[in-house]
């Protein structure tokens, strides 16, 4: 049986549809994005944060654009912002991804973007479009090859809510 993921995991995604998306960031190399109304959350080290009605977590390239222009992507975490050189973690100097983000979530607090269209395409590429001519690219880019990899993860913060994740883990693509 093949099981037809572009309709699944479009069917999980409409239901960001009409949410708020809220300042985005990143642990590592892995972008969050929340959706909708804020709430604030115990995390697990006892901290509050505030975390949206659902979340994306994107381990994928992936890139948002505005009116044509790129204005952050998922290769932004590699580079020195003032040098262009490879980017140290270790260091006290700052990524790309980090200026940009600080300037992208400006705007997104001043602005209030909300989800307007979900549009998939196929092996779990999708784009989210937002009023105000603002759009998030997923492309997940792996093969398979690795079980256990995961290119992006859709679920409701802080409850206890089954996840979505892409590629179902352990599953491998069907190629006939």
């Amino acid at each position: 049986m093949t099981l037809n993921m572009d309709c699944e995991y479009h069917e999980m995604l409409k239901v960001l549809v009409g949410l708020r998306l809220n300042p985005i960031g990143a642990a590592a190399d892995m972008l969050w994005v929340h959706f909708g109304a804020l709430r604030v959350v115990v995390g697990r080290k006892g901290n509050t944060k505030k975390v949206g009605d659902w979340a994306l977590h994107l381990q994928c390239p992936w890139r948002i654009v505005r009116s044509g222009a790129l204005m952050l992507a998922s290769s932004d975490f590699y580079y020195e912002a003032d040098t262009g050189e490879h980017f140290d973690p270790e260091s006290n100097s700052e990524s790309v991804f980090q200026r940009h983000a600080k300037q992208l979530n400006t705007l997104l607090d001043a602005e209030k973007p909300v989800v307007t269209t979900v549009h998939c395409t196929e092996a779990g590429a999708f784009d989210l479009t937002f009023d105000r001519e603002i759009k998030l690219s997923v492309m997940p880019v792996e093969s398979g090859r690795v079980l256990c990899s995961e290119s992006w993860r859709l679920f409701e913060p802080s409850r206890d809510s089954p996840h979505f994740v892409f590629p179902k883990i352990g599953e491998m693509p069907n190629r006939t």
